[in-house]
């Protein structure tokens, strides 16, 4: 049995498996990218309070390896998860644990984060591909959408300003 059948969520009756998938391209060479994508601190660091995001591995050991436990809480936010396939630099699946959600476990149930990186032919700009799958209720499956594309069409933007000089100076945060 595969970790994401083994712990991973369910679809309910009244609730549609849903996918969102977008995809930004930003100037800098995939090991950068990667490298940034890697660091538990570009998605722990600048987190506005009350929401914060927590690696649960072995001391010395990478956040990023398969069966390492995350969670991004905060109101109306309970994201368990546990990282599953791994393969640098260009794929990573984050497993949302059976019981997450957003805004009510009633509403979205967020089942799979997955980042895939792609290499342009010169190799100086990296496409990043985000891939959310979720069960939610048909109501509010339009703002889900939305909100999906809004927040990760940004993402470009975050990555971007950290791998930039102004990004080396200044910390990284999610309010940019």
């Amino acid at each position: 049995m595969e970790l994401r059948e083994a712990v991973g969520q369910v679809v309910p009756e009244g609730f549609h498996h849903d996918v969102v998938q977008v995809s930004v391209v930003v100037e800098h060479p995939v090991a950068r990218v990667w490298s940034w994508l890697d660091d538990p601190a570009t998605f722990v660091d600048g987190q506005v309070w009350p929401f914060a995001v927590e690696f649960h591995h072995p001391p010395g050991t990478h956040a990023f390896r398969p069966g390492v436990r995350n969670e991004h809480h905060g109101p109306l936010l309970h994201l368990p998860a546990v990282v599953g396939r791994v393969r640098p630099p260009a794929h990573r699946e984050l497993i949302y644990l059976y019981g997450a959600f957003v805004l009510s476990p009633r509403l979205l149930r967020p089942a799979r984060l997955l980042f895939d990186l792609h290499t342009s032919p010169d190799g100086r700009r990296t496409r990043i591909t985000v891939t959310t799958e979720a069960a939610v209720r048909t109501p509010v499956l339009w703002a889900w959408r939305a909100g999906n594309r809004w927040f990760w069409r940004r993402f470009g933007r975050w990555c971007d300003a950290a791998l930039t000089d102004r990004g080396r100076r200044m910390p990284f945060t999610w309010r940019r």
